[in-house]
């Protein structure tokens, strides 16, 4: 499911309907040497104006506590290529000229119910801003969410097949509609 949601979202922001998203965003592949996390890559990156949100999706995998640690091991990654992009020749990049980074968990609602992490990401929210802060000199602020999807999404899709299908969907499509709501209106993880 999270493969063919997150091509979904791909092709609804390659048709414009979705802007500034992309996926597959490598982050720390061949940072130490070849062989190590080869396949470290954010599931979605989206920028929007100023900020960059990195966002690690989950459906029904792992747990949210191991999402929360990928999304921080990502986001601290991208805090030190922050700190050395002259070094990596990284200072034109659009992701390294934003002055806010969102860390995202993005999940159904479900995924969060069995825990309630609240203290735990109101101590990460704190912290990483005040690291992000201070590495940055000032300029670069950061704010880590737990999003989930509204209550009612569902996947409306259940093939590849079907998901390629959104390439020739008109917009007022439902499929469409669902996906685009789904996007735009993620509530909190431990939202009563």
């Amino acid at each position: 499911p999270e493969v063919l949601l997150e091509r979904a979202i791909i092709i609804l922001s390659e048709r414009g309907f979705l802007n500034g998203w992309y996926n597959q965003i490598p982050i720390a592949s061949g940072l130490l040497d070849e062989v190590s996390d080869k396949r470290a890559a954010v599931y979605w990156v989206h920028m929007k104006d100023d900020c960059l949100e990195l966002v690690e999706l989950k459906w029904a995998s792992d747990t949210p506590l191991y999402a929360i640690f990928e999304i921080l091991r990502y986001g601290l990654t991208y805090l030190f290529c922050y700190m050395n992009k002259v070094e990596f020749d990284f200072q034109d990049l659009p992701a390294m000229n934003v002055s806010r980074i969102k860390l995202t968990t993005l999940a159904p609602k479900k995924y969060y119910s069995y825990c309630d992490l609240k203290l735990l990401f109101s101590a990460i929210n704190l912290a990483i801003n005040s690291l992000y802060m201070e590495k940055s000199d000032g300029l670069l602020s950061s704010r880590f969410t737990c999003s989930a999807f509204p209550i009612d999404f569902a996947l409306p899709f259940k093939t590849g097949a079907e998901v390629m299908a959104l390439r020739d969907l008109p917009a007022d499509n439902p499929t469409v509609g669902i996906l685009i709501n789904a996007m735009n209106n993620q509530i909190s993880a431990w939202e009563n």
